[in-house]
């Protein structure tokens, strides 16, 4: 499973369908707290980050890419 960093309703929705037709599963987070929950609960194999989300904050991003989670940003 992944996980979409995101506050755009319209293009989560339009992300996580895609992903859905090709078999995959995508939890949307709307803030960078929900999506570090999320990542702690258990590491997800990509974490899609809109970097224009004011909530985000890069220094999370170096220990989930140390734990080997897939990290692409967008925006």
């Amino acid at each position: 499973a992944g996980l979409l960093l995101c506050d755009d309703l319209l293009f989560a929705s339009k992300v996580t369908a895609t992903a859905r037709t090709h078999g995959l599963a995508v939890g949307v987070c709307r803030d960078a707290d929900r999506l570090a929950a999320a990542v702690a609960d258990g590491p997800p194999r990509c974490v899609l980050l809109d970097l224009q989300n004011p909530t985000l904050a890069l220094s999370a991003v170096a220990g989930w890419t140390a734990a080997g989670v897939r990290v692409i940003g967008f925006g």
